[in-house]
């Protein structure tokens, strides 16, 4: 309503007092409380609520877990849990302690749980030689909670790149949770498996990468000589320092792999041949080719398209096809990441990527060696990618979540490699969104006149 005032303007008014004069709190200008209120109740807090809820309840399953030394029933994941919780753990494990105490696990039995000899490199006894500090339960649980906390240092530094990339904000906690309880990593925690101890060392790298000097190669050197001694397949990061260069860092890091090499040297031909024992008891080549928890190109390619209309793909071997796709794929983002002249805030992404990749290489690769593709995808996936990135990754999303749909073994490989490859055309979006940026800047910083640069007037 209106009302006349002294001044014989009119306004409209509230109780009585016209708007120009009401106060704060008023239904006009709401309070503070009702703005905290209101920032409270936004969309990323829903996110971070949702992930924090995740995490907790992943502590709660793994703590039962743990315990129980079972993971629940199948039915609830991708993966078909063993009789007891870290498996490939506990080969480690008993193997470390057999060796500190004298013994030789590429030649004796030393307790495996399954009757395996020791089918790890040598240096992976020297990485569990704690064990001989713990009785078999506490191992576990150490193992497992420093597991969970090397797959979040993973996805946080996977956060923070994309925060240097200036890419759209993903609320912290959600990142956390949708990477640590993911199926890769669950599928790690359950086997108990070292996959995700390589992350460490790819930060170590990628951080050393970022800078210059003798420590910084030195410290590139040491990861990823170890990286390369542990598991074969992060030699494919040695492409980012010879990208860029870096000749001392790959001199130190070919001087690093000799001294581990040397451990136990006599050992690796046993190693080797302790490994093709473990396949034909298992009759490897006799396995379905295709399964739900691996990824493996060589191994499932013949199955993917037998009884297809592009059948004749099946004729082509199986690792011809995984060199053609990943070697295809890694040339391009190399190329890409050569070109780019921003390349500092790009190094992460690019390890991320490269050890996803590698790990759709050897002929038997399990999903729990998967977990750097959502890391990766974390760190350059952006709204900006175009609608057939968002499909490609939205699909390989619904084999990285830890519960299981109703897909058959050859459409679970596909959504993973169609996850890699567009993964691939975002890092490639990243890399060339860089360049420009850096293009804009410099030619602008040329138009500019110099300060010293008088004014002539005429």
């Amino acid at each position: 309503m209106a009302e006349d005032f002294p001044n014989g303007i009119g306004e409209r008014s509230v109780h009585g007092l016209p708007n120009r004069i009401w106060p704060a709190h008023s239904l006009d200008a709401p309070s503070k409380r009702n703005r905290g209120i209101q920032s409270f109740f936004t969309l990323s807090n829903f996110w971070n609520l949702l992930g924090i809820l995740a995490l907790v309840w992943f502590s709660l399953y793994w703590n039962y877990a743990i315990k129980k030394w079972h993971v629940k029933s199948s039915p609830g994941t991708w993966f078909a849990p063993y009789q007891f919780v870290s498996l490939d753990f506990l080969h480690n494990y008993q193997a470390a302690r057999f060796w500190i105490n004298g013994g030789d696990p590429f030649r004796e039995s030393f307790g495996d749980p399954i009757g395996r000899k020791l089918c790890y490199p040598p240096i992976v006894l020297v990485a569990f030689s704690w064990c001989a500090l713990f009785p078999v339960g506490k191992a576990i649980g150490i193992w497992t909670i420093t597991l969970a906390i090397f797959a979040a240092a993973g996805a946080l530094a996977a956060w923070y790149s994309r925060r240097e990339l200036a890419l759209a904000p993903v609320p912290l906690f959600f990142a956390l949770a949708a990477v640590v309880t993911c199926a890769p990593v669950g599928y790690a925690m359950e086997r108990g498996n070292y996959d995700l101890l390589l992350v460490p060392y790819v930060l170590l790298a990628a951080w050393g990468l970022r800078r210059t000097g003798w420590l910084s190669d030195a410290l590139v050197g040491y990861a990823l000589g170890v990286a390369i001694c542990l598991k074969v397949y992060p030699g494919l990061l040695l492409i980012i320092p010879l990208l860029m260069r870096r000749w001392r860092a790959l001199g130190l890091t070919a001087l690093v792999v000799a001294a581990c090499l040397c451990f136990q040297a006599k050992n690796l031909p046993i190693f080797m041949a302790n490994l093709n024992e473990l396949a034909i008891a298992h009759n490897i080549e006799e396995l379905p080719a295709a399964s739900l928890v691996a990824h493996s190109i060589p191994y499932s390619w013949k199955a993917v398209w037998d009884g297809t209309r592009l059948g004749i793909l099946a004729r082509i071997p199986g690792s011809v096809a995984a060199l053609g796709i990943v070697g295809g794929l890694l040339i391009w983002v190399s190329w890409s990441f050569k070109r780019s002249q921003q390349t500092r805030t790009l190094i992460l992404p690019f390890a991320l990527w490269i050890m996803a990749a590698a790990t759709f290489i050897p002929k038997v690769s399990n999903d729990y060696n998967l977990v750097f593709l959502p890391m990766a995808m974390l760190a350059v996936w952006d709204r900006r990618d175009s609608v057939l990135v968002h499909v490609g990754l939205g699909f390989a999303c619904l084999t990285l979540q830890p519960l299981p749909f109703a897909f058959s073994p050859s459409v679970a490989m596909g959504f993973k490699v169609l996850g890699l490859v567009c993964c691939a055309r975002s890092l490639v979006n990243r890399t060339n969104e860089a360049s420009a940026t850096t293009t804009i800047i410099q030619v602008q910083t040329a138009r500019q006149p110099s300060a010293r640069e008088g004014v002539h007037v005429g």
